[in-house]
C-alpha cells in the first residue's frame, strides 16, 4: 500500500457476525490494531474452544507494527491478545484503560504469555500517539467499567469508532458535549457498533437491573444463584451491594469470576467488608437465607459452575428446593437452546428459576439501541458511517437509519472481515483486500484443522487412542447398558488394562447418578472425556487421546 496521506481501515473481524473484534488501521507503513477479540464455537464446532482473528498479514509486517489499542475488557474484545501475542513472539506495546489492562493481565498470566506484553495505562479522556495515528481514548457507556470509545486523527482526517457502547453510565447519563463538539469540529468517518440496531428507542440504565435484583433477592425464601458474565463487574458489584445490604454472604463459583473480583479489588473497583465474601464449602453450611452464590454459566456453557450445578454435576454446589437462580444476562445468538436446557434442569431440580423472558429487568444491555444510534449519528455528523459489530441485517438496518439522519447509502459502505477502506482527500472508497479470516483454537494449539490434525497424529503416536462408547435412550435421555471401552496404541495389560476398566465403571457410575432427563449428547460427551483422562491420568499415567462415541437409540 502506497506510503503517502491515505489510511486504510480493514476489520479482521466483528463485521457479518457478533464477536471476534478487530480493526486494523494502516498508514505511512505502519500498522495499529484495535481490540483483539475472540468468538465462541457454534454447536457443529466440535472441539474447537476458541475462534480468533486471521492475523497474518500483522505477522508478515512485524517491523512495521506499532501496537494494540483496546476499548474495554470484554472477552469479544480482549480474549484473543494471548494467542496474537504467542503468534507475534515478539514484545507489543498494550494501550487501555486501568481495569482492561488489568484484566489482559490475568489473562495473559494464565497463558503464560506475559513476557510479551508491555502495558501502557491510559486514563479515560487521556491521549497517545502510535506513528500517524493521534488517538484519545473517551470514556463511554458499557456494562463495563473502564469502557471507551476512540478518537482517532489520522492523515486522511478524524475517525470515531465507538466500541461497544451505550448513553446510559453506572452513575447516569453520558456527557454529550465532547461528542457535540467533535461533531462541530468535523468526522470524516464514523465507525459504529450497530448490534441492538433491531431494539427500538433507547437501552434502560443500570439502576433498573439493581432495583430487579433487590426486590428478587428480599423475596426469596431461600438462597439466590446469580449466573452471569465473569467479566460484567458492574453486575459483579451490584451483588455485593446487595448481598451487604440483605445482609448475606457471598461465594463466588467460576474461576473467571474470582478473576474478575481480584482484579476489582486491586484497582479499587469492588470495596467488599473482609467478610463478606466466603467459601462455597462454607456458605453450603450456612442458613439457606444467608447466602447468595455468583456463578459463571449464564450461556448455558457446558462446563459452566451454573450447567453443572443444573445436572447434579457440581462439586461442592446441589441445587435445592427453595433455591432462587436468575440469570441476568441475554443469550448470545447460537446459545439459546444451550441457555433454555440449562433452565429446565434447574426446574427439575426444584428450583424457582428468573431470566429475561419473564422479569425483563434482570438484565440491560451494553449496548445502544436504535434511537441512541441515530442520536450519535446527530452529534457527530459523519461524512460516512461504517456500521461494525453487527450480522448483515444488521448493518443493513443500520444504513437505513444512517438514512433517515442525512447520509446517503453510497456514504454508509459495508465491509467484509479482510476488507479495506481506503480514506483519502475527504473520501472514503473500499479498495482491495488483505490476508483473513478465522482461525480455529483447540487448547492452546492455534490454526486450524491441519495443526490440529498434525496433533492428533502426535498424540496417537506416543500415548495411543482411548475410545468410550455409550449408548442413550433418544427420548429419555437413560443410559443403556454399561459402557464399553476399547484401547488402540495402549499396551492393555497389567495395570493399564486395570485403569480402563476403573474408568469405564467411573464413567457409568458418573452418568448413572444423573437424571436422564437432563442429559443431552453434548455434556455426555463432555462428561465421558474428563472422567475417562481423569482416571487413566491417575492411575496409570496415560494421557490417550480419548473419543467419547454417544450413540442415540
Amino acid at each position: 500500500m502506497p506510503d503517502d496521506r491515505s489510511v486504510y481501515v480493514t476489520p479482521l473481524g466483528g463485521v457479518g457476525e457478533v464477536g471476534k473484534n478487530a480493526t486494523l488501521l494502516e498508514s505511512r507503513k505502519k500498522l495499529v490494531l484495535i481490540d483483539s477479540g475472540v468468538q465462541f464455537p457454534g454447536p457443529d464446532q466440535l472441539g474447537v474452544d476458541l475462534i480468533i482473528p486471521d492475523f497474518s498479514y500483522i505477522l508478515s509486517h512485524r517491523e512495521q507494527f506499532l501496537g494494540l489499542v483496546l476499548t474495554h475488557a470484554h472477552e469479544d474484545h480482549i480474549g484473543a491478545v494471548p494467542f496474537f501475542l504467542r503468534q507475534l513472539g515478539v514484545g507489543v506495546d498494550i494501550y487501555g484503560t486501568n481495569i482492561t489492562l488489568a484484566m489482559v493481565e490475568a489473562k495473559l498470566r494464565r497463558n503464560r504469555v506475559t513476557e510479551f506484553a508491555r502495558f501502557h495505562p491510559i486514563e479515560a479522556g487521556g491521549s497517545l500517539t502510535l506513528g500517524p495515528f493521534e488517538m484519545t481514548l473517551l470514556p463511554i457507556g458499557h456494562s463495563i467499567p473502564d469502557a471507551t470509545a476512540l478518537r482517532v486523527d489520522t492523515p486522511a482526517g478524524r475517525l470515531f469508532f465507538t466500541g461497544d457502547f451505550k448513553f446510559t453510565t453506572e452513575t447516569g447519563e453520558l456527557d454529550r458535549g465532547p461528542l457535540r463538539r467533535l461533531g462541530d469540529e468535523g468526522v470524516l468517518a464514523l465507525f459504529s457498533d450497530c448490534v441492538r440496531i433491531e431494539s427500538p428507542g433507547r437501552t434502560p440504565p443500570e439502576r433498573v437491573v439493581y432495583e430487579t435484583l433487590d426486590r428478587i433477592i428480599a423475596n426469596a425464601p431461600g438462597r439466590v444463584i446469580v449466573a452471569t458474565f465473569a467479566s460484567h463487574l458492574g453486575r459483579v458489584r451490584q451483588i455485593l451491594e446487595l448481598a451487604e445490604r440483605h445482609k448475606r454472604k457471598v461465594a463466588v463459583a467460576g474461576r473467571g469470576l474470582l478473576t474478575s473480583i481480584d482484579v476489582g479489588i486491586e484497582l479499587g473497583y469492588l470495596n467488599p467488608s473482609g467478610s463478606l465474601i466466603v467459601e462455597l464449602g462454607d456458605a453450603e453450611r450456612m442458613p439457606a437465607r444467608e447466602v447468595i452464590i455468583l456463578a459463571t454459566g449464564s450461556q448455558g456453557e457446558p462446563q459452566a459452575a451454573l450447567s453443572r450445578m443444573a445436572v447434579g454435576d457440581h462439586r461442592e454446589v446441589r441445587i435445592r428446593e427453595g433455591d432462587t437462580v436468575v440469570l441476568s444476562s441475554s443469550p448470545v445468538p447460537g446459545n439459546e437452546e444451550s441457555v433454555s436446557r440449562t433452565i429446565d434442569n434447574l426446574f427439575r431440580r426444584g428450583a424457582d428459576v428468573i431470566w429475561k423472558a419473564i422479569e425483563q429487568n434482570v438484565h440491560v444491555s451494553g449496548h445502544a439501541a436504535r434511537e441512541e444510534l441515530g442520536e450519535l449519528l446527530d452529534l457527530l455528523r459523519p461524512r460516512y458511517a461504517v456500521p461494525l459489530h453487527g450480522e448483515y441485517r444488521m448493518q443493513v438496518l443500520y444504513r437505513r437509519l444512517a438514512a433517515e439522519h442525512g447520509l446517503d447509502a453510497e456514504h454508509v459502505p459495508f465491509l467484509e472481515i479482510g476488507q479495506s477502506l481506503k480514506l483519502e482527500k475527504g473520501t472514503a472508497k473500499v479498495d482491495g483486500w488483505i490476508p483473513s479470516g478465522s482461525v480455529l483454537v483447540d487448547g492452546v494449539e492455534i490454526g486450524g484443522v491441519d495443526e490440529a490434525v498434525l496433533r492428533d497424529r502426535k498424540q496417537l503416536a506416543a500415548d495411543g487412542v482411548v475410545i468410550v462408547s455409550v449408548t442413550m435412550a433418544r427420548d429419555t435421555g437413560e443410559i443403556l447398558g454399561e459402557p464399553e471401552i476399547a484401547a488402540r496404541g495402549v499396551a492393555a495389560e497389567g495395570r493399564v488394562r486395570e485403569a480402563l476398566d476403573a474408568a469405564c465403571h467411573a464413567v457409568d457410575r458418573a452418568l448413572r447418578k444423573l437424571d436422564p432427563a437432563e442429559l443431552d449428547v453434548g455434556f455426555v460427551h463432555t462428561r465421558v472425556h474428563e472422567v475417562t483422562l481423569s482416571v487413566l491420568r491417575q492411575q496409570a499415567n496415560l494421557r490417550p487421546l480419548v473419543l467419547p462415541v454417544v450413540a442415540e437409540v
